[in-house]
């Protein structure tokens, strides 16, 4: 209730789907990523966990099982599954930059930093790898440093309002308030992105 009817109609179509196939792996990962997209969590949960299942050496669906479960604020069990994701495939890079990215959740700076910079040699201008090896420098009050990581994704055309808003932090730390001011007006307008398949939302490209 409550979904316009045609994503209804979608939602029937993939429960159809693992209905019709429960020991398809790809049917109900596909299913939980249409119920994620739309919000239900819970449901996703349950069938990224039979995918999971179904097929323990596919890392695709520990990747969006863990990003389900740290939306619905469970840290711990999203890092055991990019775990599980990685020993499948220990070079997925953007397991690598979840793995990072939980870490940082969970305070392990040290940790997430390895982790980020793996995902970094493979690709220099992987922006969640960036944004995060900029938000450990703030842990560390490393301001300089924050400054530089940031303002390299706005080079690199990675213009989104929460890049903005730490460079702006960055820039008001060391004093430069004027910078900070005009970094803190552009993190309240618009993300621009100017990289062709790049998703915004969750700051990575496009598969």
């Amino acid at each position: 209730s409550g979904l316009l009817k045609d994503v209804a109609t979608q939602l029937d179509t993939m429960r159809g789907n693992v209905e019709k196939s429960p020991k398809d792996a790809t049917a109900n990962g596909r299913y939980g990523l249409v119920l994620a997209t739309y919000g239900r969590d819970e449901g996703a949960d349950i069938a990224f966990q039979r995918a999971r299942l179904l097929a323990p050496d596919e890392a695709r669906w520990a990747f969006y099982h863990s990003c389900v479960l740290r939306r619905m604020g469970q840290t711990d069990a999203a890092l055991a599954a990019a775990d599980a994701g990685l020993s499948a495939s220990p070079d997925q890079i953007d397991l690598l930059v979840k793995r990072g990215e939980l870490l940082f959740d969970l305070a392990r700076f040290d940790e997430a930093e390895a982790e980020l910079d793996k995902a970094l040699a493979s690709n220099p201008k992987y922006p969640l790898a960036q944004f995060y090896k900029g938000r450990i420098h703030q842990q560390r009050k490393q301001w300089p440093e924050a400054v530089e990581r940031f303002e390299k994704m706005v080079r690199d055309g990675i213009r989104v309002n929460e890049v903005y808003f730490n460079l702006a932090t960055a820039y008001r730390m060391l004093g430069d308030t004027d910078k900070a001011d005009a970094q803190l007006k552009l993190s309240q307008g618009g993300s621009h992105i100017k990289i062709a398949g790049f998703d915004p939302v969750n700051m990575k490209f496009d598969e």
